[in-house]
């Protein structure tokens, strides 16, 4: 099986030590299992990370966005370390970008939220923008005090902020086609358009639009260099550009793996770049001829999904679907969004038909299979928040929970598309995943706090398990059928015994949270990865921090 390779995650790691929270090491308490597990992906420090700035402290300020956090890097450590700065918990959803006042007060926009945070030193937040569709690009004027935002892929437009939030957002422009993160320099707001390959220059006050070049791929962020210079980046490319402030010169200065997002200059004037794609920072030389080097370790974003087909191991961390292959290499497939097939956003996966793979999207709302080898990819159904999925290979019928209207939906794959529904049942608290056994669905409701089970005949359903686990984010069966119940609220994996409905902990101390997505105006409850391999061997995807983790059957 050949796969399109764009980097290899097992590569060469960063020369620097750094310091961040470290691994819990989980505890295993079923004899059936070892003690010992194995890190098939070791952790990331900077899981998706967005955009970033250097704040007043010297330290460099990081949105991250798939974990709704952000954390503050002090690269010129004797050892680099990373702290969070504003915490998961703390009401901030998909930070995108950061900009920085000369007070030291940081703005972010929440991307899914459409709301806008003023942070003070101390990561305290309050909103000052709502209601905003897709807020991407932000930016301070410290010279003249003011605060401009745009928005990308929703509503593509470009605003001026009031940094206290007491007045409403002006509009500036509506014309530009993926307006996305930029700067400022003698007033005028200098913007890299993602949908036409443009770098235009806007005049905040009359709106005005003036074209510096053209001619690029993907640009997604920007930043005015020391020099003057336009510093830009290509998502699809991984292409570092110089521009000369007219637009007549463009210089290629480096290229990285694609999937950068975003770029910050230091105060001596040292040029970062974020990649959301690889959850890591590179420092990109300008003085030894554009010579990078990775700050911190790749990884994945949130490993929501696992499917194992063999001996590979298909892991979808929402940005795409990356594969583990039989000597312990973590790959990017072609199951990407990223490269030009129009291919959504895998942000839930099971098993598919031969040698594909079944994604769901809940914010497109569609459910699609793919063959993470070519890259092809053809829709299913279009379904409204579609959340954890199962697969019943011989009638060929895919059961999927559908999150905000709490039910079950039966797929025909046998029809066309758009494949025939059935609605199984309704009246769920938040399904967000599914196993399937003897005719009978057992459905995690994240909302409830329970297991419910399912007559997939006559939609009837029944509780099968409350009282116990508190947020059951993903449902497998072991090596003997048995039930395995991941609950993020106790951090532990739960066996239900199906003969008896005997409980028992299999692991716990497990490297998983509660997390949940917010696209306006639907909060989700996120799934967490788990799978068992032929060999009844239990993989389990940590949220908490990016990790793979096996647990060995004696």
């Amino acid at each position: 099986m050949e796969i399109f390779v764009v980097a290899k995650l097992s590569g060469k790691m960063p020369k620097k030590s750094f310091k961040a929270n470290s691994q819990s090491k989980i505890i295993v308490k079923d004899a059936t299992y070892k003690s010992e597990t194995m890190t098939l992906v070791r952790p990331s420090p900077l899981r998706g990370c967005n955009g970033i700035i250097f704040g007043l402290d010297g330290a460099l300020y990081v949105c991250q966005g798939a974990v709704n956090r952000i954390s503050r890097v002090e690269l010129y450590a004797k050892e680099p370390c990373i702290t969070t700065f504003v915490s998961s918990y703390h009401g901030i959803f998909y930070p995108d970008d950061i900009t920085v006042d000369n007070k030291g007060n940081f703005y972010a926009v929440g991307h899914i939220s459409g709301e806008v945070y003023k942070i003070n030193s101390k990561g305290m937040k309050k909103v000052i923008a709502r209601n905003l569709n897709g807020p991407d690009g932000i930016c301070y004027d410290k010279q003249r005090g003011r605060l401009f935002v745009s928005e990308c892929f929703w509503g593509n437009r470009v605003f001026e902020l009031d940094p206290e939030g007491k007045k409403e957002p002006r509009l500036i422009t509506d014309t530009l086609s993926i307006p996305e993160a930029f700067d400022i320099k003698n007033g005028k707001l200098i913007i890299p358009d993602m949908g036409t390959g443009k770098i235009v220059k806007v005049d905040p006050d009359s709106g005005e639009i003036f074209l510096i070049c053209e001619g690029l791929i993907t640009p997604v962020a920007l930043k005015i260099g020391p020099d003057g210079y336009i510093y830009t980046i290509e998502q699809a490319t991984g292409r570092v550009l110089r521009i000369s402030p007219d637009g007549q010169h463009v210089e290629t200065i480096t290229v990285l793996a694609p999937g950068v997002d975003n770029l910050a200059f230091s105060p001596d004037g040292r040029l970062f770049v974020s990649s959301y794609h690889d959850s890591t920072i590179w420092e990109v030389k300008l003085e030894k001829n554009g010579k990078h080097e990775m700050i911190f370790p790749m990884g994945l974003n949130v490993p929501v999904s696992i499917v194992v087909k063999g001996e590979r191991i298909y892991i979808s961390d929402v940005v795409m679907v990356r594969m583990i292959d039989e000597r312990g290499n973590l790959y990017k497939t072609r199951a990407n969004p990223w490269i030009g097939t129009g291919y959504p956003l895998p942000i839930t996966m099971t098993q598919g038909l031969g040698d594909n793979l079944i994604t769901a999207d809940f914010i497109d709302n569609i459910v699609v299979t793919v063959n993470p080898e070519t890259g092809d990819w053809a829709p299913i159904a279009k379904l409204t928040t579609p959340a954890g999925m199962t697969l019943d290979q011989k009638r060929r019928k895919l059961y999927v929970a559908e999150y905000s209207l709490g039910q079950i939906t039966e797929v025909d794959l046998e029809t066309p598309y758009p494949c025939k529904t059935r609605l199984v049942t309704s009246e769920l608290s938040g399904p967000v995943a599914l196993v399937a056994k003897d005719g009978c669905l057992y459905v995690a409701e994240a909302l409830a706090g329970r297991i419910s089970k399912v007559d997939v005949a006559n939609g009837y359903k029944e509780v099968f398990l409350a009282g116990y686990v508190g947020k059951p984010k993903n449902l497998a069966w072991d090596y003997n059928c048995n039930l395995l119940v991941l609950d993020v609220a106790r951090k532990e994996l739960v066996k239900v015994d199906m003969n008896n409905l005997r409980l028992s902990i299999i692991a716990s101390n497990l490297p998983v949270l509660h997390t949940t997505y917010y696209h306006h105006p639907i909060k989700y409850d996120g799934t967490v990865g788990l799978a068992v391999d032929d060999q009844g061997n239990i993989i389990i995807g940590g949220n908490e921090d990016g990790s793979i983790t096996k647990i060995f059957r004696k």
